[in-house]
């Protein structure tokens, strides 16, 4: 009687958990992922300090989670003129879309745009449920698939690079007189020149380095690039040089002397 009894008892409990099994919620092998609804871009400047092409890089963060596949056309402007489009793809992945514009120096130098994008994404959701009639899990896989033309831009700057000398110079009396030479890349000329008639400034601080720095003198550079200002001090301080830049030279900041 107790052996029957118990039989019985584990023959309910047993339905009772095939019934329950079968009314509680699917479980989903893909929780984090999800249609792409939106993406960002973003970008990032290009220094040019040869004559070769280059890769301007952006990143294509998105909402959708771990993807199977997502590719994506980017397409590149400067100003009203359309540059071209970039074609990136990435398999099983939940990060950022790696995107690359390879630009050229024919192309010219300033401000780019990246966008409107056209982005197509994929992935699968695997669905487990307990199936009382045949007493065993059993898994249903849908494919899910789609794209979009999403409207986010980004903005990069492509320029040519610069340098600064370290400053040199001389003290007469209470007089210092300081010097660098500014050089930049010359994309036309495909090799490193003298960049004329462009502002320099002269700044200074407290000789132990405390304080904030302030410009004291700006002065022009010559036909040969040559940047020179006269201070006067009685003590010692510490000087730089600082470049400014351009709508196709970016800016620089010479090393710190002691003077």
């Amino acid at each position: 009687m107790k052996l029957t009894t118990r039989r019985l008892a584990t023959a309910v409990a047993t339905s009772v958990a095939g019934l329950l099994l079968a009314f509680l919620p699917s479980v989903a092998h893909a929780e984090e992922s999800s249609d792409v609804s939106d993406v960002w871009l973003t970008a990032q400047d290009v220094r040019v300090t040869s004559g070769a092409c280059r890769n301007a890089k952006l990143k294509m963060t998105h909402n959708g989670g771990y993807l199977e596949r997502i590719a994506a056309e980017v397409e590149i402007w400067k100003g009203s003129r359309f540059m071209g489009e970039t074609f990136d793809f990435l398999y099983e992945s939940s990060d950022a879309l790696a995107v690359e514009y390879q630009w050229c120096p024919y192309e010219g130098l300033g401000r780019f745009r990246a966008g409107p994008s056209d982005v197509e994404w994929s992935y699968t959701v695997e669905t487990s449920y307990w199936d009382p009639f045949l007493e065993m899990w059993e898994t249903e896989t849908d494919y899910r698939e789609g794209d979009l033309r999403d409207y986010s831009k980004a903005s990069f700057w492509i320029k040519q690079d610069s340098r600064l000398s370290r400053p040199t110079g001389r003290t007469t009396g209470r007089v210092r007189t300081l010097s660098t030479k500014l050089t930049h890349y010359n994309v036309e000329a495909s090799r490193w020149k003298a960049l004329r008639k462009a502002s320099v400034k002269l700044q200074r601080r407290a000789s132990n380095g405390r304080g904030q720095w302030k410009t004291i003198k700006t002065v022009r550079t010559s036909f040969a690039g040559r940047a020179t200002a006269k201070v006067k001090s009685a003590k010692s301080s510490q000087y730089r040089f600082v470049y400014g830049g351009s709508g196709t030279t970016w800016s620089r900041t010479s090393a710190t002397v002691r003077r």
